[in-house]
């Protein structure tokens, strides 16, 4: 299981607990700030394709969005 934890640089430390609960779980938990969109952070979909529906990355990850299953907001 992979959620996207959205969120932002100054986000309160409820991302953090959410992200060990994801995890206490045996899950990914995966932290999209929106604030570093799109300096750090780049988005790459492929439209139109099923298969392929994108990338999401940073230079500490990379996600394939097929992966994820679920989107904390």
């Amino acid at each position: 299981m992979t959620v996207l934890l959205v969120s932002h640089t100054e986000d309160n430390e409820s991302v953090e607990l959410v992200a060990a609960a994801i995890a206490a779980r045996g899950g990914r938990a995966v932290r999209v700030d929106t604030d570093r969109f799109p300096t750090e952070l780049q988005l790459s979909i492929a439209p139109g394709d099923p298969l392929a529906p994108g990338l999401l990355r940073a230079p500490e990850m990379e996600v394939n969005l097929a992966d994820v299953s679920a989107v904390w907001y």
